[in-house]
């Protein structure tokens, strides 16, 4: 990986991490006044959004590639990473709750995909700002490049 490349992965990597841990903050909020109202938790409670933003972010590996990838195959990784990150929160779940019911088990599962889906909407509009920043920047390079 060149330095242009590396310094692009770990800017993507952080966007990603930051949209997603505060995404999964807001949910497990959301989904704690729903199903434990009255349930409090200490200080260590303020790590699970971070945490699990951070593997997350790390389960994205599997979408890249060194080369163009079709659609059908960004789609299958795409899918492939939900469901890593699916299966990581049902588990860390159970694992440490251990009170699942299908109710809060689908919640839970829906809840994962909206914040997939609103962290990867809002790291494409990212990424189509900056795009979209750059072009225009070449095509005021090209114009002065014709003058000259």
């Amino acid at each position: 990986m060149n330095g242009e490349r590396l310094k692009s992965f770990i800017t993507d990597f952080l966007i990603t991490f930051f949209v997603c841990s505060t995404c999964i903050g807001i949910g497990m909020g959301c989904l704690g006044l729903l199903f434990l109202p009255d349930m409090q938790f200490g200080y260590e409670g303020l790590f699970a959004p971070v945490i699990i933003g951070f593997l997350s972010t790390l389960f994205g590996l599997v979408t890249y590639s060194s080369r163009e990838l079709t659609v059908k195959q960004a789609l299958i990784r795409e899918i492939l990473h939900l469901l890593l990150i699916e299966l990581m929160v049902l588990g860390l779940n159970f694992r440490s709750a251990g009170f699942l019911n299908l109710t809060i088990i689908l919640t839970i599962a829906f809840s994962v995909l909206v914040i997939f889906l609103v962290t990867s909407l809002v790291t494409y509009l990212i990424s189509r700002r900056t795009s979209q920043k750059f072009n225009q920047a070449l095509l005021i390079f090209k114009e002065r490049a014709k003058e000259e």
